[in-house]
């Protein structure tokens, strides 16, 4: 471990992740930033999870999604929004991202929360918006079932 410790100095490197064998899980203490179908995003880490995500059912724990669970949850955004009109309120796609891992009876889910602007501190901390159209969305996407189970678009003020 203290080699590699030494080889990212020795290297420059700002920040790294580790990946747990097969599960998708990105093992990182700080707000790991990603790059997901084009749109930069970060995801929060477990112990700050839980300031962002909002769950009407009991949330048993939260994990960190890597990103080729990531990229599923952007697919299947993205495939939803391609059904919905313009009246019924369409997500803006590009943007940047905030994601959270989060677990419901059993089943690990991921929290999107996205902006299509900019705004100060949405790499290390949870943003709320109130209004702003569609520029402004949440969703929820289950990685055990494969479903997206919720995309709510905000209003106008």
């Amino acid at each position: 471990m203290n080699i590699l410790l030494v080889l990212i100095m020795l290297f420059g490197f700002t920040f790294f992740t580790l990946q747990s064998e097969g599960s998708g899980e990105v093992l990182a203490p700080e707000w790991p930033t990603v790059s997901v179908n084009g749109t930069e995003g970060v995801v929060a880490p477990r112990n700050q999870a839980d300031d962002m995500v909002w769950s009407a059912e009991p949330i048993e724990g939260y994990w960190l999604p890597g990103e080729e669970w990531l990229t599923q949850a952007e697919d299947a955004v993205a495939l939803t929004s391609a059904g919905i009109s313009v009246e019924q309120r369409q997500p803006t796609l590009g943007g940047y991202r905030q994601y959270a891992g989060f677990i419901v009876d059993g089943e690990r889910k991921i929290y999107i929360n996205a902006m299509c602007t900019e705004i100060d501190g949405w790499r290390t901390g949870g943003v709320m918006v109130m209004d702003g159209g569609n520029c402004f969305w949440t969703a929820v996407y289950n990685v055990d079932s494969g479903e997206l189970e919720s995309l709510s678009v905000n209003g106008d003020a």
